[in-house]
C-alpha cells in the first residue's frame, strides 16, 4: 500500500504544481464585499428571428432587452456571466426554480449561485403574476437565501422602479439581517408614510425597542392596540420579553431577522429547535443582536454555516465567548461554547500536542453539528502553521479532510506522507482534479471504504461515481464487487429533474446552473446520492463549467465522509 501512497504524492504534487489555485471559495461569498451601487448601462434591444427564421422543431424564447429585474450587480473585479445566459428558458421556469432554491451549507454550490444571481442578463419577455412577488424579489430573496445581504440589498436599491411593498419590506429585513439596524430603521420610518398595516406598525415598534427608546416603544403599542389590530401572540411574546416581564417562545416559532432582534432585546437564549430551523438572514439577526455572547454563539455557527457570516466572525465571537467561559467547557465540545473553547486553545501559541487534540476535536464536534465546511475554514490556517510531523501524526486524516474541505487541496502535499493507507478522499480529489490515479491505488481506496462501517455503503457509491465521473473508473471485478440492491434515496421534483436534462442537453447555461443548484441540494446539504450528484455534474461540465463541477465533487466527497 505505501507504493500506492507514493505515487499517489508524487502524482499530485505534479498535477498541484501545474494548477492555479481554485477561487470557488474565495472570500466573494462575504456580504462586505465591494459592489456595483450604480444601475449598469442598457445593452441594446436583441434582435429575435421571425418564425419564418426558425428551423423546424426548434424553439425560441423572446427575452426582454433589458429588465432591471436582472440588471448587473456583480462587484467590478468579478467576470459576469454571458448576458444570453437566460436564452430558451421560459420565465415561468426561471421563477419556479428561483422559488426553490434554499439555504445551503456547501461554499461552492453558495459560491455558483452568486455568481448566477448577480450577473446581469436579459430575462425571458412576459409579466409577473398580480397576485404573486416579482422577479426582482424573487432574485434579491433568493441572494437573502444564500446569506448574501448585500447582494440582495444591490439588486433592491440598483432598480427603484421596480420596488413596492414587497421589495421595501425585504430590504428592511436585509438591513437587520446584517445588523445595521439604524439604516433598518430609517427605512422603517420613510416607509411609513406610505403604508399603513399591522406589519409596518410591529416594525416601528421593534426599531423603537431596538434603538433604546422603550417608552416611545410603549406608546407605538399602544396606538397599535387602539386601532383594533388582530391579535398576535408571537409578537406579544417578544414585546414582554423585550419590556422584562416573563415570556417563553415556543419551540416551533419561526422568526424574521426583524423579530429576532426585538427578541435580542430581551437578553433571553433562543430555543435550540428554534436556532435550528433559522434562515441565514433570521440567524445573522439574532447573532449580532443585543443579547449576551453566549446566548448568541448557536445562531452565529448557523449564521456561519449558511453563509451569512464569515468564518473569521465566528472566530471573533469564539474569542470572546472563550474568555467569559467556565473552566471545563472545552470538555463539552458538543456545545457551542465548548467549540468556542476549543478553537481559542487550539488558536493560541503553546503546547502543538495540546493544540493538535483540541483543534481535532474541534472538527469533530463541527462535523456532528453540521458546521464542518465553516470549521474546516477556522481550522486550515492553523493546521498549515502547526505543519506536517510527529505531533499531529495521529490528526492527518482529519487535517487533510478539512484542508480540502476549505479549499486548501495544495497545502495537503506535505501531508500525504503521515497517511498509513490509500486515503478514498484524496484519491477521489485526485481524480476529480485530473491526477487520474492508477488502478492499484485507486482499488486500494476503495477496500479502506469497503472495510468502514455498513454506512459507508452511500460513501463508497459515491466514489465509484465521482472516479468514474473524472476518467479514473473502477475495474469491472471491483465494480461487480459492490453490486446491490437498490437503496432509498431522497429525490428531487420530477419537473426539476426534467428541466435540468432538457437545459444542458439545451446548453442554456442559466437554466441548466440554477436547476443543477437546486438538484444538488439536500436541505442545507449537499446531496448524498450518487446519481443525483452525477446528473448535477454532466450538466456543468456539458455547458463548459468544469471549475464548477469539480468544486461541487470535492465537496460532495468530503459531505459523504470519503
Amino acid at each position: 500500500m505505501r507504493i500506492g501512497i507514493a505515487l499517489t504524492i508524487l502524482s499530485l504534487a505534479a498535477m498541484l504544481a501545474a494548477t492555479p489555485p481554485a477561487s470557488a471559495q474565495d472570500d466573494q461569498q462575504q456580504p462586505g464585499a465591494p459592489l456595483r451601487l450604480v444601475a449598469p448601462t442598457p445593452v441594446p434591444d436583441r434582435e429575435v428571428p421571425s418564425a419564418d427564421e426558425v428551423p423546424a422543431g426548434i424553439g425560441a424564447t423572446t427575452l426582454a432587452p433589458l429588465d432591471p429585474s436582472w440588471g448587473d450587480a456583480l462587484p467590478k473585479n468579478e467576470t459576469a456571466l454571458p448576458r444570453d445566459m437566460w436564452e430558451g428558458t421560459s420565465r415561468a421556469v426561471l421563477r419556479a426554480l428561483l422559488e426553490q432554491l434554499g439555504p445551503s451549507e456547501s461554499p461552492g454550490l453558495r459560491a455558483l449561485a452568486r455568481h448566477l444571481l448577480l450577473s446581469g442578463g436579459a430575462v425571458p419577455g412576459g409579466a409577473d403574476p398580480a397576485d404573486a412577488p416579482s422577479l426582482l424579489v424573487l432574485r434579491a430573496s433568493a441572494l437573502a437565501r444564500l446569506g448574501d445581504f448585500g447582494g440582495a440589498a444591490t439588486v433592491l436599491d440598483n432598480f427603484p422602479d421596480k420596488k413596492g411593498e414587497a421589495a421595501d419590506r425585504l430590504r428592511i429585513e436585509l438591513a437587520f439581517a446584517a445588523t445595521d439596524t439604524s439604516d433598518g430603521c430609517r427605512r422603517v420610518t420613510a416607509g411609513l408614510t406610505n403604508y399603513q398595516n399591522v406589519w409596518w406598525d410591529q416594525a416601528n415598534i421593534v426599531c423603537q425597542f431596538v434603538l433604546g427608546a422603550r417608552d416611545k416603544a410603549v406608546l407605538a403599542l399602544d396606538i397599535m392596540h387602539d386601532r383594533d389590530a388582530a391579535p398576535d401572540p408571537l409578537f406579544d411574546t417578544l414585546v414582554a420579553a423585550a419590556t422584562g416581564h416573563a415570556a417563553r417562545l415556543d419551540k416551533r416559532a419561526t422568526l424574521t431577522p426583524l423579530q429576532a432582534a426585538l427578541w435580542g432585546v430581551g437578553k433571553r437564549p433562543l430555543p435550540a429547535e428554534v436556532i435550528a430551523a433559522m434562515d441565514p438572514a433570521t440567524a445573522g439577526a439574532f447573532a449580532g443582536s443585543a443579547a449576551p455572547v453566549p446566548n448568541r454563539l448557536a445562531a452565529a455557527e448557523r449564521a456561519t454555516e449558511l453563509g451569512a457570516w464569515p468564518p473569521d466572525r465566528l472566530a471573533a465571537l469564539y474569542g470572546k465567548a472563550a474568555g467569559a467561559a467556565a473552566p471545563g467547557d472545552e470538555a463539552a465540545g458538543d456545545t457551542p461554547a465548548g467549540r468556542a473553547a476549543l478553537f481559542v486553545i487550539a488558536q493560541h501559541d503553546g503546547d502543538a500536542a495540546q493544540r493538535v487534540r483540541a483543534l481535532s476535536s474541534f472538527l469533530e464536534s463541527a462535523r456532528r453539528h453540521d458546521l464542518y465546511f465553516a470549521a474546516a475554514q477556522m481550522a486550515a490556517p492553523i493546521i498549515v502553521a502547526l505543519g506536517a510531523g510527529d505531533a499531529t501524526k495521529d490528526s492527518a486524516p482529519e487535517f487533510v479532510r478539512a484542508m480540502i474541505a476549505a479549499g486548501r487541496v495544495k497545502d495537503i502535499v506535505p501531508w500525504l506522507p503521515l497517511l498509513a493507507n490509500a486515503d478514498p478522499l484524496v484519491t477521489a480529489v485526485g481524480a476529480i482534479d485530473g491526477m487520474r490515479p492508477d488502478d492499484k491505488v485507486t482499488g486500494e481506496a476503495l477496500v479502506v471504504l469497503s472495510l468502514r462501517a455498513k454506512e459507508s455503503a452511500g460513501a463508497i457509491g459515491l466514489y465509484l461515481m465521482l472516479t468514474s465521473e473524472f476518467g479514473a473508473p473502477p475495474s469491472a471485478h471491483e465494480l461487480a464487487a459492490q453490486m446491490g440492491r437498490a437503496h432509498q434515496a431522497t429525490v428531487p421534483s420530477a419537473a426539476v429533474w426534467l428541466a435540468l436534462q432538457r437545459a444542458a442537453a439545451g446548453h442554456r447555461l442559466g437554466e441548466t446552473i440554477l436547476a443543477g443548484l437546486v438538484v444538488a441540494e439536500d436541505g442545507v446539504h449537499v446531496a448524498a446520492e450518487p446519481l443525483l450528484l452525477q446528473r448535477v455534474i454532466a450538466a456543468l461540465r456539458a455547458v463548459n463549467l468544469d471549475d464548477a463541477a469539480r468544486v461541487v465533487a470535492r465537496e460532495a466527497a468530503v459531505a459523504a465522509a470519503l
